[in-house]
């Protein structure tokens, strides 16, 4: 008998042995057990624990490397929890969050699970089963709308310099969003071998590393538009408090044009050899 479950599927056969045949084919980045996901100051470097591997995984994005369980450093912080002036109560595994006494609004039947103060504010962000939300101390949401995610937001933090928020997600990703808005500006997926990874941008721009460069969000590279780009993390300016801001560059962006239809590999190895360059500012 063929059976499927939420970290994976395998077969029972008729002695009741259970053979597993594929397992989650992400992280698990549950959060509770002292797991954390902890960031650098301007949110270059991120570090998430997970329960399945059991390992903490470090993505330096400028550096395009994973590292599997480095030593602790203590310029990656774990998301604030606690400030004078903003008392948010029940926000791990609850339906009733408030803050300073006031209750929390979140969707019918949704659960809060990750809280991350933003540094120096009365501000936080809230991650909770369906979505992800920024308050004020009066409980009043400072988003235009809440941000949907694609699971459940397990883990939240907000980088030192008070410009992004770093949320870990139930399907294994890492996603950056700009704070002021909550718009999303980069995802990341680590397998759980830290030998392969892919992070992209919501406009198509990628970079990765694996095999042939075969996979972009669990599908084939031949039904996407966009192509391979080489990126760094570059900040401009810095402060006492670290880079005054940050921001995508490239040497060289490749790209194609949106296209009616799916990409066959004839089509993709075409637009390989007839790039269009661009230069970001």
């Amino acid at each position: 008998m063929l059976f499927a479950r939420a970290n994976g599927i395998g077969l029972i056969d008729p002695e009741a042995k259970v053979t597993p045949l594929q397992g989650f084919g992400s992280l698990a980045l549950n959060n509770g057990g002292g797991r954390e996901l902890r960031v650098s100051a301007d949110g270059g470097t991120v570090q998430i624990d997970s329960w399945e591997p059991r390992h903490a995984y470090l993505f330096a994005l400028g550096e395009r490397r994973v590292d599997i369980d480095s030593p602790a450093d203590a310029a990656f912080l774990a998301p604030v929890t606690q400030e004078p002036g903003l008392d948010v109560t029940n926000w791990f595994n609850s339906m009733t969050s408030a803050v300073n006494g006031t209750p929390v609004k979140l969707q019918q039947y949704e659960m809060a699970r990750s809280l991350a103060i933003v540094p120096g504010t009365q501000h936080f962000v809230l991650g909770a089963e369906f979505t992800v939300r920024l308050f004020d101390l009066l409980g009043h949401e400072l988003w235009h709308e809440p941000l949907p995610g694609p699971g459940i937001a397990w883990h939240v933090n907000v980088t030192g310099d008070g410009r992004l928020a770093v949320v870990a997600y139930g399907d294994g990703t890492i996603r950056w969003l700009r704070l002021s808005d909550g718009k999303e500006l980069l995802a990341l997926f680590i397998h759980p071998d830290g030998q392969r990874w892919i992070a992209w941008t919501p406009q198509g721009y990628y970079d990765c590393k694996c095999r042939r460069r075969e996979l972009i969000a669990g599908m084939s590279i031949t039904a996407m538009t966009a192509l391979p780009i080489s990126t760094r993390w570059r900040s401009s300016g810095t402060s006492s408090t670290g880079p005054t801001s940050w921001h995508w560059c490239s040497k060289r962006l490749t790209w194609t044009k949106p296209f009616a239809g799916p990409m066959t590999p004839q089509d993709a190895r075409r637009r390989r050899r007839s790039p269009t360059t661009f230069r970001q500012p």
